[in-house]
């Protein structure tokens, strides 16, 4: 028959070893939780007021729509221009057309709102940006946990509601 080994020493060592964890346990909990009655602190955005947002998307809004207008007039300046550089390749003695000259004078008259809408445009964008920066409402602190939480029992049929509350 074989023997068995002993078991003796095996079992006191594990129960030594769970004695001692035990016995260290409560004061390890007692130094976890004692941090979590701290308050606790963080930083948020403050909200911006609705006329600043009216402001800003307004401002926004102009400065898009200018830009449509001047992208429109380039577009047409750009068509008129390239029609009196294909026309002015025919001689016929004169310098220009009546035809020729008014789609001359169409193209420089576009050219120039062109220039004047992205003028407007890019004001209403560097607007924006300013008015971004100015209505900045900034950060605000928020700390959780400075008074104590109330207990709340509230009775009710067949038992009891227990809760707590806070603000922050």
């Amino acid at each position: 028959m074989r023997a068995m080994p002993a078991k003796g020493p095996r079992l006191v060592a594990i129960a030594l070893a769970v004695g001692c964890a035990l016995a260290s346990a409560p004061a390890r909990a007692q130094d976890y939780f004692a941090g979590a009655g701290e308050p606790i602190s963080f930083e948020v955005d403050r909200p911006r007021s609705r006329s600043d947002k009216i402001l800003i998307a307004s401002l926004f809004g102009g400065s898009v729509l200018f830009a449509g207008v001047g992208l429109l007039f380039h577009l047409d300046s750009r068509d008129k221009s390239d029609a009196v550089s294909t026309s002015a390749g025919k001689h016929t003695g004169k310098v220009y057309t009546v035809d020729l000259d008014d789609a001359r004078r169409g193209a420089l008259r576009s050219r120039n709102v062109t220039i004047a809408s992205y003028a407007v445009s890019g004001g209403f964008l560097v607007g924006t940006f300013i008015a971004y920066l100015i209505t900045d409402p900034g950060r605000e602190r928020i700390t959780v946990g400075e008074e104590p939480a109330r207990l709340s029992v509230q009775p009710t049929a067949g038992g009891a509601l227990v809760g707590t509350w806070w603000r922050f």
